[in-house]
């Protein structure tokens, strides 16, 4: 084993509490590995342990790490077995330890459940299993995984509609009819899986307001319950709402004006003479006297003749202006009041059905886990009796990646520590809390990660452990044995103002920062402006060049045998690794463009399957044999890769068909031709496969009986073999746990929208094209950052706000004009953390980087933003070389 450092040492030292800090790449896990190894030798039962890790592969890894430890001690030397655990623990073991230390594990080996290693969401499902009956649970309860699930979604989007289609009057269905008017049908799709993740929101706001949740949010906003456009304006038209005296006063002026104010001076005393009802139909023409269309203040409201005849009237202008502006806010404020009040409704209803029938299901799914773990925990009545069971089983809690822990999961934990430093427990027991993360490495705030929570908690359990007189150590690793220190100083100097410092293990052994000029857009074609686009245009987008350049020079490197010279040899295939922001256009071109060259490749790492072509293609054969009538789809069938007709031919068919379906003119038009023949043929063996074939055989025969598959690759590229693939996947999962039917699968695979996620093989020699998220814990020789020129869009959504009362009230942002009241800071606060977890990603992208980063991108016709990657990694290696560099204008990489 490598030596720990001092830091490290004292940080797996498990006589005392441990709240690690640690930088990329300085060795964390194996830290914690080493702290687990440690309390094993000391003697503490490996069932007492329990060691969280933020994955599933994480933990698997962990795992495997230290079961290879430990068998490797049941071989090795005397000699061998000494030195490995005084490095260890330092000093050396006595022959009683070095006994201890071969037996352990097969000690590891008899462990029902295995080493203790496993995500937070595998420990409250046991945790459940285990107290089924207090938790209100199934006692075979069943996790729902993320496909399933969204299948039950719409299901409960269903009940929900039918629900509200039987009370015309009910507050459902009025919610859903102010919805309708804002939201598209897309857009309502989009709008629910977001609802139900924010479910606890809806439900906190749901138990404390109940019916009065609606009054609630107008009050929050500063209204009176059921305010609406049509009662603020009445009521601002209304007899002494408005200084009439005033406004008089400004018509006389604006009547010895210019022509605008003169008619201006008309519409005004019109409208002041004018009955109340009178004034509200009248209030839009008079409410642009003082403001534009947009609700903006005039400019010059009066004119320079107005002005000389009463100077007067500039403050009764300022006034009115100033209190139609509080009108307009106030029914901007009613609009809000009113949507959220429909967004809410809609939730909590959507929730309900949702809950009712995972219920009806005996299911439970990822964030039930944790809800129900927490109430059993800290809220039901059971509580103390299952923290009393719990205490005489875990004496040692370790926590992986802990600035990746949301709220929720930290009161989890909270609720475990609770007995650590309660003075006694159910037992007199050494026992100690360990927890290792990075905020700087906080990069899931969409799975609810709160990075301030690392901190906060430290305190918590430090104070906790001094009133005990137990140490506790803080410790902060630094030392970095991942990067090469050509890497490591483009990143401080990236992250100064954040106070990030590394000290690089690696020094001397060379490496480098490369930033390649951005790809431009192309000119847009010339030509008369009226000229018919009948001319097709070859053009090739930037980001499709880009992926050109990338794949060209992994291709060179692996031809001629480039060195890597800090590891003796040749550069693989499997050094390299494309990360990007977000799964775009890019990612399939990249993967083109390395397959063209063959170049081995991974593939992308999260495919949403059915979105490729290939698959869309094979679908619609299905819905073909299921459908044949659907003239739209058939002709999607008829272009496609299984027949190929080209335009000329697929108008000939349905053009002057009369009544008839494009089938049977399919069919009539094949009798007389016999170039048609072929197609026919292939569309009858198809309606007849779907009469008996389950969904996997019915694809699968269309792809090798049919010669389907050398068909589609031959259109699509070898890049739709992966899509091809994990789609047949699909349909034997789906086979796995329903009736095998193809219109089933066909209606499953669209409400699922299933998207999987592939671990790329570490250990295969193939190059990796991932999101930033998906390399979160591991490394590359070669790292290319190509997606680098723009930043994410903030998306709306519900945000938390604390009402006047104390309690606290969801209100949704949909766009800009929603940026009104208290929901003004909340989506400021928002966009402040969103902009800071995007250059923590930053940091997370940078540092997987071992020898070599790559830094690439491409812009668009708008200017780049100043925050981009780009630009921050342009100026970090201006700092560190002290040469200027330019981002606007690099047309030469810079090393």
């Amino acid at each position: 084993m490598t030596r720990l450092t001092p830091a490290q040492r004292r940080a797996s030292d498990p006589a005392a509490h441990a709240w690690v800090e640690a930088n990329a790449g300085t060795g964390k896990t194996h830290v914690l590995t080493a702290r687990v190894l440690r309390l094993l030798l000391d003697g503490t039962p490996a069932d007492k342990i329990l060691c969280l890790t933020y994955t599933r592969a994480a933990a698997a890894q962990m795992a495997n790490r230290l079961q290879q430890r430990l068998g490797a001690w049941t071989v090795m030397t005397d000699e061998a077995l000494s030195a490995d655990i005084a490095a260890l623990c330092g000093g050396v073991p006595d022959g009683e330890r070095m006994v201890h230390a071969r037996g352990l594990f097969a000690q590891v080996l008899e462990l029902p459940r295995g080493l203790p290693v496993q995500t937070i969401h595998a420990f409250c499902q046991s945790l459940l299993a285990r107290f089924p009956v207090e938790a209100g649970v199934a006692p075979t309860f069943s996790l729902v995984d993320e496909r399933e699930a969204a299948s039950y979604l719409v299901r409960a989007r269903d009940d929900a509609l039918a629900t509200a289609q039987a009370d015309p009057d009910g507050p459902l269905a009025q919610a859903l009819d102010v919805l309708a008017e804002i939201v598209s049908e897309h857009g309502f799709g989009a709008l629910l899986p977001k609802l139900v993740a924010q479910r606890d929101v809806l439900r906190t706001a749901g138990r404390r307001y109940g019916a009065a949740l609606d009054d609630a949010l107008f009050r929050l906003l500063g209204l009176a319950p059921g305010s609406d456009a049509p009662a603020l304006i009445a009521a601002a038209c209304a007899d002494g709402a408005f200084d009439a005296l005033g406004l008089a006063r400004l018509a006389k002026a604006f009547a010895k004006g210019a022509k605008g104010n003169a008619a201006a001076a008309a519409r005004l005393t019109d409208w002041l003479a004018a009955s109340a009802d009178a004034r509200v139909a009248g209030f839009a023409a008079y409410r642009r006297i003082f403001l534009t269309k947009d609700g903006k203040p005039l400019d010059k409201p009066a004119s320079q003749g107005a002005l000389a005849a009463d100077p007067g009237i500039v403050p009764i202008i300022d006034a009115e202006t100033a209190r139609l502006l509080a009108l307009e806010d106030s029914i901007a404020r009613a609009g809000l009041a009113r949507r959220t009040a429909a967004v809410l409704r809609l939730g909590l209803a959507l929730v309900d059905a949702f809950d009712r029938i995972k219920t009806s299901e005996g299911l439970v799914d990822y964030d039930d886990l944790i809800d129900k773990a927490l109430a059993l925990l800290s809220g039901s009545q059971m509580a103390s009796w299952v923290l009393y069971k719990l205490d005489g089983g875990i004496d040692h809690v370790l926590i992986d990646e802990a600035q990746d822990t949301n709220p929720a999961q930290w009161q989890v934990i909270d609720c475990l520590m609770a007995e650590f430093f309660a003075g006694e427990g159910a037992r007199e027991a050494m026992r100690t809390v360990f927890a290792v993360g990075d905020v700087k490495q906080s990069i899931y705030g969409f799975q609810g990660a709160a990075p301030d929570l690392f901190g906060h908690y430290r305190q918590r359990y430090q104070r906790a452990a001094q009133q005990l007189g137990a140490l506790m150590r803080a410790e902060t690793l630094d030392v970095s044995f991942r990067s090469v220190a050509a890497v490591l100083d483009i990143v401080d100097a990236a992250f100064v103002a954040e106070d990030v410092h590394h000290e690089p293990q690696r020094a001397g052994q060379g490496g480098l920062v490369a930033l390649w000029p951005t790809q431009k857009p192309e000119p847009e074609p010339g030509g008369e402006a009226w000229a018919l686009p009948v001319t097709p245009v070859a053009t090739r987008s930037p980001e499709a060049r880009l992926a050109d350049a990338i794949a060209d020079q992994i291709a060179r490197w692996l031809e001629s045998g480039e060195r890597l010279v800090a590891r003796g040899r040749a550069m693989r295939a499997g050094d390299i690794m494309i990360l990007v922001r977000r799964r775009n256009a890019f990612c399939e071109h990249m993967v083109r463009a390395l397959k063209m060259r063959e170049v081995p490749v991974a593939g992308i790492d999260r495919l949403k399957v059915n979105a490729p072509l290939a698959v869309r293609d094979l679908m619609a054969v299905a819905a073909f044999a299921l459908l044949p009538e659907d003239d739209y789809n058939l002709a999607v069938v008829l272009k496609g890769p299984f027949i190929g007709f080209d335009d000329a031919r697929l108008f000939t068919l349905a053009h002057g068909r009369g009544e008839s379906t494009l089938w049977q003119s399919l069919r009539m038009a094949a009798k007389r031709n016999a170039a048609l023949a072929p197609a026919t043929a292939f569309l009858r063996g198809v309606l007849r496969e779907a009469d008996y074939a389950g969904p996997y055989a019915f694809f699968a025969r269309l792809l090798n009986d049919n010669d389907g598959r050398r068909r589609l690759l031959a259109r699509l590229g070898a890049e739709a073999d992966d899509p091809i693939d994990e789609f047949l996947a699909q349909c034997l999962a789906y086979e796995a746990t329903h009736t095998p039917s193809l219109q089933g699968f066909l209606a499953w695979i669209e409400a699922t929208a299933s998207e999987v996620t592939r671990d790329p093989d570490q250990n295969a020699d193939e190059v990796r094209v991932m999101t930033v998220h998906g390399a979160k814990g591991l490394q590359a020789p070669v790292v290319f950052l190509p997606d680098t020129c723009a930043t994410p869009p903030i998306e709306g959504g519900l945000y938390d706000v604390v009402a006047p009362d104390g309690g606290r009230l969801p209100l949704w942002y949909r766009k800009a004009q929603d940026r009104i009241g208290p929901l003004a800071a909340a989506r400021a606060d928002h966009e402040a953390r969103e902009a800071a977890e995007h250059r923590r990603l930053l940091y997370v992208a940078m540092t997987r980087a071992e020898d070599r980063l790559y830094v690439a991108g491409w812009d668009t016709r708008k200017r780049r933003p100043a925050d981009c990657w780009y630009n921050v990694i342009a100026d970090a290696m201006a700092r560190v070389t002290g040469c200027a560099i330019d981002p606007e204008a690099l047309d030469a990489p810079v090393i």
